[in-house]
């Protein structure tokens, strides 16, 4: 989704400080937050399925581009490298719930209670 507008310079770019969304050039936008600070932000903005998709610019949106021209919805690409370095991350074990952990404890405390109650001579 490409404006019409012509590329800004570096300088012009420098220059905005007027909170809002704001065309750089291409499909590249500047955000300027309108909180104190105006904290800035790039945004690479695309057209899927009808929808208009707006993406972080950084190392995502290079390929966020390739995955349009190949004719895949990067933010369901995105969303499943995700999901397949969140199972990659994931122990074979898995972790302990709370359920298992309080029986071992609580059968453990129960054991170490015979132990005590034998060496004092407390019947049970």
């Amino acid at each position: 989704m490409k404006n019409d507008k012509p590329a800004m310079t570096a300088l012009q770019v420098k220059a905005l400080a007027k909170p809002g969304k704001h065309a750089v050039g291409g499909s590249l936008y500047l955000v300027i937050d309108g909180a104190k600070g105006g904290g800035r932000r790039w945004v690479w903005r695309s057209k899927w399925a009808g929808k208009v998709c707006d993406m972080p610019f950084g190392s995502a949106a290079s390929g966020a581009k390739d995955a349009v021209r190949r004719g895949v919805d990067p933010r369901a690409e995105r969303k499943a490298a995700f999901a397949a370095q969140v199972a990659a991350s994931e122990p074979e074990d898995p972790a302990v719930t709370f359920g298992a952990f309080a029986d071992d404890y609580l059968a453990s405390k129960v054991e170490d209670m015979g132990a005590r109650r034998q060496r004092a001579g407390v019947a049970a």
